[in-house]
């Protein structure tokens, strides 16, 4: 997977990022290297932290097409949520957070949304959707 640009853990790419009006990041969906693989990795703002979920079983392959979908919910409490779907299948899921404080998600981002510690890679994007529910296979 060198091709990718992710060499060391810890470096990461992510596809798609949502942020607030404001510019806060709420959430990201992309590969990062954790424990010496790469994986799906969804990664949502709480509090003034950010926390990592990862795929297991299901890792990514470099030179495929996949289809990548964030989902993310605003709510108060613990109603808050995040998923992100390759393919049509759930392969990170976050709930029970408090996702209200940083206000709603009024901008997208796709392609090499956003980067960290990697070399040259080239992501190919196409038919990016923004819709209000989920538009991806059956749930």
């Amino acid at each position: 997977m060198s091709r990718s640009g992710i060499i060391d853990e810890g470096d990461r790419i992510f596809f798609i990022t949502l942020r607030s009006i404001d510019g806060n990041s709420l959430a990201y969906a992309g590969w990062r290297k954790e424990g010496g693989t790469i994986r799906w990795t969804l990664t949502h703002r709480f509090d003034t932290r950010y926390i990592d979920h990862f795929s297991y079983g299901n890792d990514p392959v470099e030179g495929i097409w996949y289809s990548v979908e964030l989902h993310w919910v605003r709510n108060v409490y613990s109603y808050g949520s995040a998923d992100m779907y390759v393919n049509g299948v759930n392969v990170c899921h976050a709930s029970g957070y408090d996702t209200n404080e940083f206000g709603a998600a009024t901008t997208a981002r796709f392609g090499l949304a956003e980067t960290y510690g990697y070399t040259n890679s080239i992501v190919y994007a196409d038919a990016c959707t923004i819709q209000p529910t989920y538009v991806g296979g059956t749930e």
